[in-house]
């Protein structure tokens, strides 16, 4: 069980992925978010209301439900550094593969701590 600490954390890592993939998709022209939940709230909000209401309505289970902030966080992370080669902890956008493997300690928070 985390402590309440841990889980600020990874909310708030959570934010700046999400902030930071919807800057990255929007530079390479995509407009829509891979899921809906890679993009910030704010972004969709009311979008996002018109399918709570349809989701609600047809009572349906919805993938998102079963996924924490830190399976979210850990999902988004592995994009960002695949797709757009970029770290959220080392806030770089790295030249290739090699230059991140090369040059970013790990894909966790925990691995830049030092």
């Amino acid at each position: 069980m985390r402590t309440e600490r841990e889980e600020r954390q990874i909310q708030g890592d959570l934010w700046k992925s999400q902030r930071a993939c919807e800057q990255l998709d929007s530079q390479k022209g995509i407009t829509v978010p891979r899921d809906s939940w890679y993009w910030p709230e704010a972004v969709k909000e009311e979008e996002e209301e018109l399918l709570e209401e349809e989701t609600k309505s047809e009572g349906s289970d919805d993938e998102e439900e079963e996924l924490t902030p830190l399976d979210k966080l850990q999902f988004l992370t592995s994009y960002l550094r695949g797709f757009h080669v970029y770290c959220i902890w080392c806030g770089t956008a790295f030249n290739d593969e090699e230059d991140l493997s090369s040059n970013c300690p790990g894909d966790t928070a925990a691995d830049h701590d030092d």
